[in-house]
């Protein structure tokens, strides 16, 4: 429930039927008790979702998101061919949606200056983007004050060989200003620096 960026901490404690008591004794101690009646399972942001920092766990957070699919495929970035069926995708005129700002640990994270420090960030979109001839559209998603989504949708990147970390330097600058206008927004929960604490 925290991971929603329009929840309130009252949401969050009061889930599920409990009871708590406080006693406050003299000389600066206190008794509490709290009992909780019954238990419902925690569910992760399902891999691949807006929240998600866990997208290499499993497959299961996308069977439950897709049900019916409604149009909409999740595809794991761990499967061996995932390369090949966003490529197929993208020859099909379907639009692929893809994180950009969570390094991968591979070969195919590049160091970008991000905030005066260089942090690494996945070229992999822009290497499909040019590999399937099609511009990359960076958008995002944020909260406004009248607690509205509101989705920035910027200018294409168009993306011709060897250019690709200069698109994906591009990318990181856009991020990095619309960090900078909403920092409370931006869902990051390790050191973008060094996530993987090398």
């Amino acid at each position: 429930m925290l991971g929603q960026p329009t929840a309130y901490a009252r949401d969050v404690f009061l889930p599920v039927a409990q009871a708590s008591a406080s006693l406050q004794l003299p000389e600066n101690f206190s008794i509490d008790a709290f009992y909780q009646f019954e238990w419902r399972k925690t569910r992760l942001p399902g891999s691949g979702s807006y929240l998600s920092s866990l997208d290499y766990v499993d497959t299961g957070g996308e069977r439950w998101l897709r049900r019916d699919g409604n149009g909409v495929r999740f595809v794991a970035r761990s499967h061996p061919t995932v390369s090949l069926t966003l490529m197929a995708a993208l020859r099909r005129g379907e639009a692929v949606a893809l994180q950009g700002d969570r390094a991968l640990g591979n070969r195919g994270d590049v160091m970008v200056p991000f905030f005066g420090r260089p942090a690494p960030f996945p070229v992999g979109p822009f290497q499909l983007a040019r590999a399937a001839a099609v511009p990359l559209v960076p958008a995002f998603c944020t909260l406004g004050a009248d607690r509205e989504y509101v989705v920035r949708v910027l200018d294409p990147l168009p993306v011709v060989r060897g250019a690709e970390e200069d698109g994906l330097r591009t990318w990181v600058a856009n991020l990095e200003r619309v960090v900078a206008e909403k920092p409370t927004q931006w869902f990051n929960f390790f050191d973008i620096w060094n996530p993987f604490g090398f």
